[in-house]
């Protein structure tokens, strides 16, 4: 149980909300408020905006009906989860789909009545992973740590593949940033990335990894073919350098690698809604440079937003893609994403990818491409010289498209 997971249940029948509130207590939520009209929801919310992690809302109500309360809440930059309570009749569904498609939320799914408790289960699990303070706390680097680490070269590269939905072929690469300290062992980024975002080191380890990637390029290449991308990702701070083209730029060229193999992946969780942000945005790709919207999803972003950015691809996140067989108005939101995606001629990649079923479900959907466990964890240039060849030896992954 986590003392700091607090949730309100939004519904005009008491026993609905009561037997929610029942579901959610048994698995793992601390406190389920309820009440009974989106007019109540509305104002308890807007005494308190940061006391509901989120909220769960029926569509059909008397007065303010869930709609409603959903485009108020985005107004007014509710940041916590949204989960729709619904029957799913036809109205229900083009309503859910209009409201995702306008409002900045954090939709994390939808829970059919009669509440089904292995999902609720698995709804609460979700709320937990997309919280950026639930998860296990671990100790941070300490800045002059970060710094000597990076200044002696002992950040090392690992490699998540992206394996395309039609053939099952390694088509990229995600860069993950990592650090090899003496006595320590490797260090994964939830520790060291906060502190560099806070003491503006982002772009030294930009470069340190363009730098291992660029010793890395000729050899991974070797493997999957000349038109494999390899992204690596920037910080949402980085977006107000106006001279970030140009050292992007420096170091392409420094590390001899092409711009043709380079993905820039922008992080939608947090907020790109600033003029310098979107004027950056727009100079990279004037520039030469390939961009991808990362992690979409957290609701900082809409779709009409993000069709008329220069992105050619979008990362949907995993809070979107686990458990989407078993999700019905998730499924129906990336189905009209994949629609709009499609039409805009942006390529759509599934992260978090670990159960069968859900690609099943992705594949259904005709995602591009996919990215997680499921395939392969994240692993060194050294790892993947046995990784990749066994993958393409035993493919039982499927299905091909």
């Amino acid at each position: 149980m986590d003392a700091r997971l607090h949730v309100l249940i939004v519904d005009d029948a008491v026993d609905i909300c009561q037997s929610l509130e029942m579901q959610l207590l048994d698995y793992g939520v601390f406190k389920a408020s309820w009440c009974l009209s989106g007019e109540e929801a509305l104002a308890l919310i807007e005494k308190q905006p940061a006391k509901y992690d989120a909220v769960f809302i029926d569509l059909h109500m008397p007065g303010m009906d869930g709609l409603e309360l959903m485009h108020r809440l985005s107004e007014m930059q509710y940041a916590g989860g949204v989960v729709i309570i619904s029957a799913l009749g036809a109205r229900t569904i083009n309503l859910t789909l209009e409201a995702v498609s306008n409002y900045h939320l954090r939709l994390l799914g939808s829970l059919e009545k009669p509440f089904d408790e292995s999902l609720v289960a698995f709804m609460v699990r979700r709320i937990k992973n997309s919280m950026p303070n639930v998860s296990s706390q671990v100790p941070l680097l300490r800045r002059k740590d970060v710094l000597e680490a990076l200044r002696a070269r002992q950040m090392v590269n690992y490699y998540q593949p992206q394996v395309s939905s039609i053939d099952n072929r390694v088509v990229g690469f995600e860069c993950l940033a990592r650090l090899n300290l003496n006595g320590e062992g490797l260090i994964g980024a939830n520790r060291f990335i906060a502190v560099a975002e806070r003491f503006q080191l982002m772009d030294l380890i930009l470069d340190c990894q363009m730098e291992n990637l660029g010793q890395d390029l000729a050899n991974l290449k070797a493997l999957v073919g000349n038109d494999c991308r390899f992204s690596i990702n920037l910080s949402a701070q980085q977006l107000y350098n106006d001279t970030l083209p140009e050292y992007l730029a420096d170091l392409a060229e420094n590390y001899s690698v092409p711009l043709d193999c380079l993905r820039l992946e922008v992080p939608e969780n947090q907020a790109i809604m600033e003029d310098k942000q979107l004027k950056n945005i727009h100079r990279l790709s004037i520039n030469g440079f390939n961009l991808s919207l990362d992690n979409y999803g957290q609701g900082y972003a809409n779709l009409r937003q993000i069709t008329r950015m220069p992105f050619s691809a979008v990362k949907l996140n995993t809070q979107m893609t686990e458990g989407i067989h078993n999700d019905k108005i998730m499924r129906l939101i990336v189905e009209s994403i994949r629609l709009q995606t499609q039409m805009a001629g942006i390529e759509l990649v599934a992260l978090g990818v670990v159960q069968p079923e859900d690609l099943l479900a992705l594949a259904d959907i005709n995602v591009d491409a996919y990215q997680g466990r499921l395939f392969c964890p994240s692993k060194s240039a050294e790892e993947l010289q046995a990784w990749v060849p066994s993958w393409y030896e035993s493919q039982t992954i499927r299905p091909w498209r």
